[in-house]
């Protein structure tokens, strides 16, 4: 596993998603990794990816901004363990305490924090734009598992 976003504040709180692929798309869109139902996160709002074992954040174009410990995200910028972020009305606390930083080669599954995968339906994946180079990944030939945060056990 790569790391854990936990909502500490939100419509979400409390609930964890277990981050075990390289990359996570936040947003309401259907190609995004993770789709929180609420009205104040973008179709597309951010990307989360991993280089070289560091966790990387960007904004991918999103109304109302994405914010660091507290700061507009502009650009990208790496997230350490605790650092939080906000999307919308929620924020997210990142934890990587103790966990593998092994970053696998292609997107998998990402896990929910109970244990389970989301659901076991499928869907391909539109173009996601990419590293700190902003160079567009070609995703169209993967399928991601529909994922919702779950409460943790």
């Amino acid at each position: 596993m790569l790391a854990i976003l936990r909502v500490i504040r939100g419509p979400y709180a409390g609930q964890e998603v277990r981050m075990t692929a390289s990359r996570l798309l936040i947003g309401r869109d259907m190609d995004c990794h993770l789709r929180p139902n609420t009205r104040f996160i973008s179709r597309r709002h951010c990307l989360l990816w991993f280089d070289e074992g560091r966790l990387w954040i960007r904004d991918v174009g999103s109304r109302n901004g994405t914010f660091v410990n507290g700061n507009i995200l502009s650009g990208h910028c790496p997230l350490e363990d605790g650092d939080t972020f906000s999307v919308g009305d929620m924020l997210i606390q990142i934890d990587r305490s103790g966990w593998d930083i092994e970053v696998p080669v292609v997107v998998n599954d990402l896990v929910l924090a109970n244990g389970q995968l989301g659901s076991t339906e499928t869907y391909p994946a539109d173009e996601v734009s990419g590293g700190p180079d902003n160079q567009a990944d070609d995703l169209s030939s993967q399928s991601f598992p529909m994922v919702s945060p779950t409460a943790p056990r």
